[in-house]
């Protein structure tokens, strides 16, 4: 989805005149990487609170930002950033304390949009960078017999980095997402017992190579 939108911005604003190279002013661009996110799947009502164990999985990511900097050295913007990774299906059913475990393997998209800061130790290139920010976080699961409800929540992304020239970085980041999604009372009964909450904790570090215009 991020990738999608990006490509479509990346045409619209190519033609704009507003490149002139420096940071102040229109700024647009992202990037890819790769990491490691650990997920964690739980459940709650109002008799009991199971969690399954964390699964850790290699993850890809597209990074998306667009925005204005009112100075050389600081950045705001809105951004949006996914992770895709395969997950296998670990909690079946929380009904009497008792978990069971699946085998469907699932392509899980975690994302995070929001609105986020760099800020740029020096106006010009080579410079670290510190990012951070806030948003909304939402997680879809793809694939044979996969919730089909969206689960949303909070979620936020720290992060720091290097331009190593004009344009050009890389960047550390962090990533923490909470989504959840209230289970309807059919599908409660069926599978858990009790109506009550399934949600998600998962958290990424991923490394990401970006590029930015300005």
């Amino acid at each position: 989805m991020a990738v999608a939108i990006g490509l479509a911005m990346f045409f619209v604003v190519t033609e704009a005149r507003a490149w002139d190279g420096e940071r102040k002013g229109f700024i647009f661009g992202g990037g890819l990487g790769l990491g490691a996110t650990g997920i964690i799947e739980s459940y709650r009502n109002e008799a009991e609170s199971l969690a399954a164990a964390p699964a850790i999985q290699f993850a890809f990511s597209p990074d998306i930002r667009i925005g204005y900097a009112p100075t050389n050295k600081l950045m705001l913007y809105a951004f949006g950033v996914d992770s895709w990774f395969n997950y296998t299906q670990q909690m079946l059913s929380a009904y009497g304390g008792q978990e069971l475990y699946g085998e469907e393997s699932w392509t899980i998209n975690s994302s995070l949009s929001g609105v986020g800061a760099s800020y740029y130790l020096k106006p010009e290139a080579p410079a670290w960078i510190f990012s951070g920010g806030l948003g909304i976080a939402q997680l879809k699961a793809y694939g044979n017999n996969a919730p089909t409800a969206t689960f949303s929540g909070f979620g936020f992304m720290l992060g720091a980095g290097y331009e190593f020239r004009k344009h050009w970085s890389a960047e550390f980041n962090f990533v923490y997402e909470n989504p959840k999604h209230s289970v309807s009372s059919s599908v409660a009964e069926s599978e858990y017992g009790i109506p009550g909450t399934q949600s998600f904790k998962d958290f990424s570090f991923i490394l990401l190579v970006n590029l930015m215009g300005y």
